[in-house]
């Protein structure tokens, strides 16, 4: 988050659209650590990725806190809401989900950034 600025001009300049990872940096929860790295590892080089610690969510764009309290954002972390590139458009939100239903979900998200490129 303290490279938000950075992420939002970086995004602009290469029309990238911008996934924020919404989690618990002071979590011990493997099942939680597991996700978020693997929505890391998912969604690198398709996008510009922005972690968002619980501790600095008051910081996000309106727009971003919007779709992390809409009902399919889900009720445990971590969250990834992807934006267009303006901060416009909410591209898509991949709620938490165990195993291969967590795998579909950051796959069909990867596809849906693909298509907005």
């Amino acid at each position: 988050m303290n490279e938000l600025d950075a992420a939002k001009s970086d995004a602009l300049s290469g029309k990238k659209p911008i996934a924020f990872l919404y989690s618990d940096q002071k979590t011990y929860c493997p099942l939680c650590i597991g996700a978020s790295r693997q929505a890391m590892e998912t969604l690198a080089g398709s996008c510009v990725l922005v972690y968002v610690g619980k501790s600095d969510a008051a910081k996000l764009p309106q727009q971003v806190k919007n779709a992390l309290r809409s009902p399919e954002a889900g009720k445990y972390i971590p969250v990834v809401v992807v934006m267009s590139y303006d901060l416009r458009n909410v591209i898509a939100i991949v709620p938490y989900a165990r195993g291969e239903a967590y795998k579909k979900l950051l796959s069909e998200a990867k596809k849906k950034i693909l298509l907005k490129k």
